[in-house]
């Protein structure tokens, strides 16, 4: 799986907290550059192994999980993400 990764320019991410930073859940092109402006977000991160960990402690894994598999595509990213770029 990572050399998949690897060969469409991805990189498996360190766990972090992203309410701690500047733009809290939401993705923001100085924060994902490689990614900002794809619709595809399946193409790089692989949506069986989202949420897989705690990286923010007051979100309920279970119910992202829940969330995640029951909309299509990439549906369930942009309500709590944003649009990615995808709007603009």
């Amino acid at each position: 799986m990572l050399l998949t990764l690897l060969a469409v320019g991805c990189e498996e991410p360190d766990c972090v907290d992203m309410s701690r930073t500047e733009a809290g859940l939401e993705v923001v092109e100085a924060e994902h550059p490689t990614g900002w402006g794809e619709p595809a977000c399946d193409g790089c991160h692989v949506r069986a192994a989202l949420h897989d960990r705690s990286c923010t402690p007051y979100v309920d894994l279970a119910l992202v999980r829940a969330r995640v598999e029951a909309e299509p595509g990439n549906e369930s990213c942009a309500s709590c993400h944003g649009d990615n770029g995808v709007g603009e």
